[in-house]
């Protein structure tokens, strides 16, 4: 450690000195923290991979201006792909232009002899002059059969608050056969909010390749290491787990935004999530003199939210126009976008207030799966407008499935819900989702149990009509090892008894309900038998 603050000190008096910055600059370490375990239930470690890095962005004051980072599975190769996008301050980290943004890595790390991967490169993808920011991400393949946990770790926020950015990875989560991919998200480095004109909500964007998983947002928290020193700057009120923020109460200032992203099953009422990732970001709310209306906007030919599904190797373009009022010209619009978004120039239309850029993006393979594409428009007195943000979902095949069809039910038999890209279906009250997960069946209804000494009698209704009608159902009555079956066209009471059972012993009945193509439904209740004279004298009597 000696050895690391010594070179620490000298690079730093010559980047200070280089870049005309005053003394005395922070010098601390960034590094990465990846730990494995063998399993859920022993939760051992296996291997610690450290990583210390020292690097120009470690070494400079106050650059840090947030990030995120997600995963996906690759089977053909058994990994994890890391992806991690950082924010920096561009007159700190050079602002990436021009041919930075040809695919070259406009930074460089170094790994120490101790590090897996001798290199890690961070790519440019977005940049703002107006705002001060420029925009990395980098990617790292690791091979993992369970779980995986990472820490990214450094200094500092521009008030000098020290950063952790935690992913949490369990490709065992899922059932079996299934692999989970975590969610994904982005937003802008810096939300600037004019006090009391109502820009405060904030819809954070957020999406994951599993169509069918619930994606919740909520605060990083200082006792799981997710936060560094910049856990929860704001009240628990002022975010929802739809991943919403409502700050427009809070009194003009900074406020640095870590959260956590986590999907769940979505039919599943368990808080334990499939996988969590970071997400970072600042919000500055100042006062000024401006009207609220003179705020800029941005549109596109797209909603808010909208998802546009893109093929790979397929070109997608759009127009981003940014409008100003009274005189005040849009002097950036700034995004943040996915890997190989191309961008035109700021352009004014005519002599209006009115500016636009072109965007056009060609995804490749590597691209699959939701890209979140955020912009907004800047003004010249640096006044912003709010947020708007597109998922470009890249597909081979068009995965919007929707409920609108058969009257409302999709392609379910019976009741359909919707989701992101697909949907899922569930039943009326009396009925069970078959294996399919797509129709219905109605399950034996008013089941009935009474017992004698040696005998149980079940009673019960037919199944109601399933969705296609009419159908001959066979049944079983099973309690415990023993059964009976029986056959009976749907319609009315049925009833059957299951004899030479033993007395007073507590037995488990359900009956099932088969058609002719197999499906099944159950019900099920319990039931004692009754009790029964002794079938032998005493034994061992003592007078």
């Amino acid at each position: 450690m000696h050895n690391y603050t010594r070179a620490c000190d000298l690079i730093t008096q010559n980047i200070c000195q280089l870049y005309s910055l005053t003394p005395p600059c922070t010098c601390k370490q960034n590094r990465i923290r990846i730990a494995v375990w063998l399993s859920p239930s022993k939760m051992m470690h296996v291997a610690w991979l450290v990583s210390w890095f020292l690097l120009l962005e470690t070494v400079l004051c106050n650059h840090f201006r947030g990030g995120t980072s997600s995963w996906k599975y690759n089977a053909k190769l058994n990994e994890i792909e890391i992806i991690r996008r950082t924010f920096w301050t561009s007159t700190v980290v050079r602002r990436c232009v021009g041919d930075d943004f040809g695919g070259s890595p406009f930074i460089q790390l170094d790994c120490d002899e101790i590090c897996t991967i001798r290199q890690d490169n961070y790519y440019c993808k977005d940049s703002s002059k107006a705002l001060d920011l420029t925009t990395g991400e980098r990617k790292m393949s690791y091979t993992v059969s369970s779980r995986l946990l990472g820490w990214f770790s450094g200094c500092c926020w521009p008030d000098s608050s020290s950063w952790d950015l935690k992913i949490y990875v369990d490709v065992m989560n899922k059932a079996a056969g299934e692999v989970n991919t975590s969610p994904v998200s982005l937003m802008l480095p810096v939300i600037r909010i004019q006090h009391g004109c109502g820009q405060g909500t904030i819809n954070i964007p957020v999406d994951d390749a599993d169509g069918e998983d619930t994606v919740k947002c909520r605060w990083a928290l200082e006792s799981n290491q997710e936060c560094g020193e910049v856990c929860q700057r704001l009240s628990d009120d002022n975010l929802n787990s739809q991943c919403t923020l409502n700050v427009n109460s809070v009194e003009p200032g900074t406020y640095i935004v870590a959260l956590q992203i986590e999907d769940f099953r979505h039919v599943d009422s368990s808080n334990i999530p499939y996988s969590s990732i970071p997400l970072q970001f600042a919000i500055e709310v100042y006062s000024s003199p401006q009207q609220c209306a003179e705020l800029p906007h941005v549109f596109t030919s797209l909603s808010d939210g909208s998802q546009v599904t893109i093929k790979p190797n397929s070109m997608w373009t759009q127009t981003i126009v940014a409008t100003s009022t009274n005189g005040f010209r849009i002097s950036e619009i700034i995004t943040a976008s996915p890997a190989g978004l191309q961008m035109s120039n700021l352009t004014q239309i005519g002599n209006s207030l009115q500016w636009y850029i072109n965007v056009s993006w060609t995804p490749d393979n590597t691209q699959i799966g939701p890209n979140i594409f955020c912009y907004a428009a800047v003004d010249n007195l640096r006044r912003m407008s709010t947020q708007q943000s597109l998922v470009l979902f890249v597909s081979e095949a068009n995965l919007q499935i929707n409920c609108s069809s058969n009257d409302g039910r999709g392609p379910c038999g019976q009741m359909c819900n919707q989701l992101r890209r697909s949907v899922y279906c569930t039943c009326k009250p009396g009925f069970t989702l078959l294996e399919d997960r797509l129709h219905c069946l109605g399950v034996p209804r008013d089941l009935v149990l009474t017992a004698t000494k040696s005998a149980i009698n079940a009673s019960w209704n037919s199944p109601l009509f399933d969705e296609n009608g009419s159908e001959k159902f066979t049944y079983t009555l099973t309690c415990d090892s023993s059964s009976v079956s029986m056959q009976k066209p749907n319609g009315g009471d049925t009833s059957v008894i299951l004899a030479n059972l033993i007395p007073f012993t507590n037995y488990s009945c359900c009956v099932t309900a088969y058609t002719s193509t197999n499906a099944q439904s159950q019900v099920c209740d319990s039931v004692q038998t009754m009790e029964a004279a002794p079938t032998d004298p005493p034994r061992n009597l003592c007078i």
